[in-house]
């Protein structure tokens, strides 16, 4: 048989082979052509995110710590499927070595360009003007052509914080990536841009780092920072 969707027959689907299959892939088939055609730049996870304990166990041994030394391992399998599956296609993993470590680069990856765009400029010391609220946000990107579902904005922001990129907020206090647990929405109510080290400074403390401790300064993120 053949199967047809509002925008004509959906191409590549074999109603005979489905029936062997998981059928949670023959509904990835089903709504990969409408889903690109409604929301052209969404980027979907290659695993099935059917649970959000999924989304917070990849937070908890992935993003909080900013690595994954070994996904090889027997006991990280799960790990690496995740990592693998949601944190590579959403542009927020980069593979060294056996394991991978967690990637930030708004000039590389839209979705999280778009998430700092919608924050006013203005560090995590502003006042509460700077702040944006978490819902808003959220509703932002669900509705926009990225079409991002409330788990993995969850995992969006929850990088951007470990990152130092954006700060989250409960009132107006400054809330931590040590100090959220999930649904991030129970734990930050707003966002504000983060405080990076300024620009003319990034350099020198590159240098100062790469001749008196061997290190070379790849990124920015929380813990470098302080």
């Amino acid at each position: 048989g053949t199967v047809y969707t509002a925008q004509g027959e959906v191409q590549g689907l074999d109603i005979t082979d489905s029936k062997l299959q998981n059928f949670n892939a023959t509904l990835a088939k089903l709504i990969h052509e409408p889903l690109q055609n409604l929301y052209p730049a969404h980027t979907a996870p290659q695993v099935e995110i059917s649970t959000r304990r999924i989304i917070s166990d990849l937070i908890d041994d992935f993003v909080r710590p900013g690595r994954a030394e070994d996904v090889n391992a027997p006991h990280a399998r799960y790990l690496r499927t995740s990592i693998e599956g949601i944190a590579v296609p959403m542009g927020l993993a980069r593979k060294n070595g056996n394991g991978y470590d967690l990637e930030v680069d708004i000039n590389k990856t839209p979705l999280l360009a778009k998430i700092t765009e919608l924050l006013p400029q203005g560090g995590g010391a502003e006042p509460a003007s700077s702040l944006v609220e978490y819902d808003w946000v959220y509703k932002q990107l669900r509705k926009s052509e990225q079409s991002v579902i409330a788990p993995i904005f969850e995992l969006l922001v929850a990088a951007l914080m470990r990152k130092g990129q954006v700060v989250g907020y409960k009132g107006q206090a400054q809330v931590s990536i040590t100090q959220v647990g999930f649904p991030l929405s129970n734990y930050v109510q707003q966002l504000g841009r983060g405080e990076l080290i300024d620009g003319e400074l990034r350099w020198q403390l590159a240098a100062v780092s790469e001749s008196m401790l061997g290190e070379k300064l790849q990124d920015y993120d929380v813990a470098k920072q302080e």
